[in-house]
């Protein structure tokens, strides 16, 4: 995670539990009326800190 992005990942798994797909994406925080990126709010950089 950085100050105005943060990552997150998903897997999806098989019935036998092997991977069939996993991904990441890049969000980012943005002021629609500034149209400027913002730091990511403290609530949820606590919980993307603690692995979410």
């Amino acid at each position: 995670m950085r100050t105005r992005s943060f990552l997150l990942g998903q897997e999806i798994r098989k019935a036998d539990d092997s991977v069939a797909i996993d991904c990441a994406a890049t969000s980012v925080i943005f002021n629609m009326r500034s149209r400027e990126a913002v730091a990511v709010p403290e609530c949820m950089a606590r919980y993307l800190r603690a692995g979410g």
